[in-house]
């Protein structure tokens, strides 16, 4: 029979676990896009990227929260303050590509008539 090592034994404290590799990630990836401009359809830059939402199982863009410019608030009659922005969810499917700027598939005013906004 081989020796019990001294971690295999019941009782005997284990390791601690591994981070969530799913949150470092997208830790990572969000500070990375956080603060890129949005650019939509009609060339317009209409925000910066405030948020990365993910989907855990399998680990995916479910898509970003984008902190309105004012300029692009005003126009498209988002709800703003004087002292908070305006913000707009964009779901993956409308996102057309992440780089240096993020480029969207559609104009910003499409995404307005879209389900209510995520919980911040």
């Amino acid at each position: 029979m081989g020796a019990t090592r001294r971690s295999d034994a019941p009782g005997a404290p284990q390791p601690p676990a591994a981070p969530n590799a799913a949150l470092i990630m997208r830790i990572n990836y969000e500070q990375t896009l956080r603060g890129r401009p949005v650019v939509d359809a009609s060339g317009r830059v209409i925000g910066d990227v405030e948020q990365l939402l993910l989907e855990t199982d399998p680990l995916a863009v479910a898509g970003l929260v984008i902190k309105l410019r004012s300029e692009a608030a005003e126009a498209l009659g988002a709800h703003r303050s004087v002292f908070h922005a305006a913000h707009l969810d964009v779901p993956r499917e409308a996102i057309q590509g992440l780089g240096d700027t993020v480029v969207l598939r559609v104009e910003a005013a499409a995404l307005l008539t879209r389900a209510p906004e995520v919980p911040r």
